[in-house]
């Protein structure tokens, strides 16, 4: 994309908060997301799945910056435990250098409610600018994780045991999940898993990943943070248009299952994001 057409784009896609005729395309993503009370006995037994959370920034714009920890797109919660989506941008350092988005997913179950997210699912559709108002779809070059295994845990089989663990997030090109665990225990002896995360979508316009906690081995340990890296061409995609859903599960300490839903297939979120703030 020529500097004058990349200009062009910000002034009549982007633009907002003026007085200018050609900037009412979009509002400026306000990163206001809903924030759910507890629902009563009556509504859970009325409606035993929560609403999907619908998208109240709809199509709105939104430029990323420098910050580490990017740009919130998305956030579900069921009383105190929610999961989170964020997105942030490394751009080409050098001629034919692919252009890399990494999705943040956080998952953040109530710990003293004993809940934990089991399992969840998370798809993502690019598509270019043309011109002002059209747009194509944005084949992907790359994705990262396309099978990989989380942290490991360990579960102790006995008496005696107690631990405490952590993550650690490589967000690098050679991006890795790490965990580090202390431990007392004397147990008679342990058992290790881990959680999964599958991606797909190289090669086409949509990714999509799916996490699964480790259920055979480790015993149930729940999912935790992972970055989702997606490459995409450098050319014409300084302003690009993403839609969006994620589904993820959360169990209860009584085993009950809550769906959290941000958006449907049919109702996904939107967002224009303009990549070109880190060239300033």
């Amino acid at each position: 994309m020529s500097h004058e057409h990349r200009l062009h784009l910000i002034n009549n896609i982007t633009i907002t908060n003026s007085s200018d005729a050609r900037s009412t395309t979009h509002s400026a993503c306000k990163g206001v997301f809903e924030d759910r009370e507890k629902r009563g006995f009556i509504q859970r037994v009325l409606t035993p799945e929560p609403e999907p959370f619908l998208d109240p920034d709809r199509d709105c714009l939104g430029t990323l910056t420098r910050r580490e920890e990017g740009l919130q797109i998305g956030s579900a919660n069921d009383e105190g435990s929610c999961f989170t989506l964020t997105v942030s941008h490394t751009p080409p350092t050098q001629p034919g250098e692919l252009r890399k988005l990494i999705f943040g997913v956080e998952f953040m179950p109530d710990v003293t409610k004993r809940a934990r997210f089991s399992s969840a699912t998370f798809r993502v559709t690019f598509e270019r600018y043309v011109n002002d108002k059209s747009r194509v779809p944005l084949k992907i070059r790359d994705i990262w994780p396309t099978n990989e295994t989380g942290p490991e845990s360990e579960t102790m089989i006995g008496e005696g045991w107690a631990g405490s663990g952590g993550l650690t997030v490589g967000m690098s090109n050679a991006a890795s999940l790490s965990t580090s665990l202390g431990k007392q225990r004397s147990a008679l002896y342990t058992i290790k898993g881990s959680s999964q995360v599958r991606g797909t979508g190289v090669h086409t316009s949509t990714a999509k990943w799916t996490f699964t906690e480790d259920r055979e081995k480790g015993g149930k340990k729940g999912l935790d943070t992972y970055p989702l890296h997606v490459m995409l061409p450098p050319e014409d995609t300084d302003i690009i248009w993403i839609k969006f859903w994620a589904k993820a599960m959360l169990v209860t300490a009584s085993g009950k299952e809550i769906a959290l839903q941000l958006g449907t297939e049919k109702e996904q979120y939107e967002r224009t994001l303009n990549l070109t703030a880190l060239y300033d």
